[in-house]
């Protein structure tokens, strides 16, 4: 079954159902924290939508517009997508991120990337299915 939602951008009064959202994937922050990093993000550079269906946030998904240096032009890159374990699989992933494609394209992005840990076979298998391409390893250093 097909679930066609809403989709728009996120804003402040979404932090709470955002939090959660985060939380299912691994990275439990408050509204508070929410709140404060959408703040952050400059417009144009950095977009966040959710997708809601009956008045309820059920998706989300972040992507950030990176210029290059090894080729003209920018690269989107695909930084959160969570969809709520009970609309999973009705579409809405796809959805959020043809939104994120729309973006990008406006943005004059070149192509878009996503990164995903490697314990996540499912959307591993959600982002061939959907067109793209492993073609590469990313290694991560923590800073903090």
């Amino acid at each position: 079954m097909s679930l066609v939602p809403e989709v728009r951008l996120a804003n402040e009064t979404d932090s709470v159902s955002i939090a959660n959202l985060l939380s299912t994937l691994g990275y439990p922050c408050s509204d508070t924290a929410v709140r404060r990093r959408l703040a952050k993000l400059v417009a144009g550079s950095s977009v966040t939508f959710v997708a809601v269906s009956d008045s309820r946030i059920i998706g989300l998904v972040s992507a950030h517009k990176v210029p290059l240096l090894h080729e003209d032009g920018c690269a989107a890159i695909m930084t959160s997508l969570v969809v709520d374990q009970r609309s999973r699989s009705k579409g809405v992933g796809r959805c959020l991120v043809n939104n994120i494609m729309s973006w990008a394209g406006k943005a004059d992005c070149l192509k878009l990337t996503v990164t995903s840990s490697l314990c996540r076979d499912q959307a591993h298998s959600f982002y061939r299915h959907i067109g793209f391409d492993q073609n590469g390893y990313r290694f991560t250093m923590r800073l903090e």
